[in-house]
């Protein structure tokens, strides 16, 4: 029997859960609570159930999803279809038809994971647990679930494996059909219904430098933080290596300055780290370098991530202007073998604070970067 208009008015509650972001991927809970009426022999009510999905990154792939319908009821569940359908519409996952025969179900709570052992029970009882999507058979013949679920769904072929959704975007709303094919019964899923999605996602750039070597003493790298508040107070000819660092092993990727004086020579690559070999630097400039299609160990490819490093010879403190602090901290360090802790004012990068460091830094007095 179909349910009066009136009961079908049911409000959605949408509810999204945060997803976590663990170093090589991410992974989220999300659920829509609201209760779905099972209407006799009809669409159910809401028509779809809907949950949005949002948080993860640009780029990211679905790697597994497992459905969880909270509360099913029926008094002959073999008559209850359920169809997932992901945000674009064009993958379409038959969770279940057909199943459980007539045994009648009350409040159990099924948990649809392709990688479960077992299916959803065909013509026997459906306890709480967790199972594979099925398309079984029916209790008597010539009931079969239609091919296509009624619209608005979208028509078949329908997935009968929940790994369809593996590698698209998980970002979007996504759509849970539910009908009844048969009279004369009707049920619910009285909890609602949620997923679980686990992510993988693109490398993200989480960190930059300046790096030049100083002779004997070793290579060191001037911190560009990603608000470009950085600036190389070395000099080198023009010829400086920026550092992208990424969250995890990248391996392929280009790279080029998209504004400001300087050009990428060559790019290379270091477990987590991109080395764009910069060239024709000029001084006192602000220079943005733009990294495109840096792929990581998983295939999956950050489309572009850019940092701002200032370049101003003589800027020891980093201020954004040569002044007398620099020319007496450069004095200060003078005869010193260059280290971690001073490097900043082995301007000339020879390995050492010379009296030639300290005449770089004075000339430069009163140099400013640009705003």
């Amino acid at each position: 029997m179909t349910l009066p208009i009136s009961l079908r008015l049911t409000f959605i509650s949408l509810i999204f859960v945060a997803p976590t972001s663990p170093l090589l991927g991410q992974s989220g809970n999300f659920s829509n609570p609201s209760a779905i009426t099972i209407n006799d022999n009809a669409a159910a009510t809401p028509y779809p159930s809907t949950i949005l999905v949002s948080g993860f990154a640009a780029g990211s792939a679905v790697t597994d999803v497992n459905v969880t319908l909270t509360g099913l009821t029926h008094v002959w569940p073999d008559d209850v279809g359920v169809l997932l359908v992901d945000p674009t519409g064009n993958f379409k996952v038959r969770l279940m038809t057909d199943a459980g025969g007539n045994f009648p179900v009350s409040n159990v709570n099924v948990i649809l994971d392709s990688q479960a052992p077992n299916p959803l029970p065909d013509n026997t009882q459906i306890f709480s647990g967790t199972y594979r999507p099925i398309q079984g058979t029916p209790v008597a013949p010539g009931e079969e679930h239609d091919a296509n679920f009624p619209a608005p769904a979208p028509a078949g072929p329908y997935s009968n494996t929940l790994n369809t959704f593996n590698g698209i975007s998980p970002n979007g709303t996504w759509r849970l059909y539910v009908d009844d094919d048969t009279p004369p019964d009707s049920g619910a899923i009285n909890g609602g219904w949620s997923l679980s999605i686990l992510v993988a996602s693109p490398p993200a750039l989480v960190g930059a430098a300046s790096r030049l070597s100083h002779g004997f003493a070793g290579p060191f790298n001037v911190a560009m933080p990603l608000d470009g508040s950085g600036v190389e107070p070395r000099s080198a000819s023009g010829n400086y290596t920026a550092v992208l660092s990424f969250d995890r092993p990248v391996q392929s990727g280009s790279a080029a300055v998209t504004s400001g004086v300087g050009s990428v020579s060559s790019v290379s690559f270091s477990g987590n780290d991109m080395l764009v070999n910069l060239t024709g630097v000029a001084d006192r400039q602000r220079l943005t370098v733009t990294a495109t299609n840096v792929a990581g160990a998983n295939g999956l490819v950050l489309s572009s991530a850019s940092v701002a490093m200032g370049f101003l010879v003589g800027d020891t403190n980093n201020s954004g202007g040569v002044t007398a602090s620099d020319v007496a901290q450069t004095k200060s360090q003078s005869g010193q073998t260059t280290t971690a802790a001073n490097f900043r004012t082995d301007v000339n990068a020879s390995g050492s604070i010379t009296a030639s460091d300290i005449a770089q830094v004075k000339a430069a007095s009163g140099a400013q970067l640009p705003p």
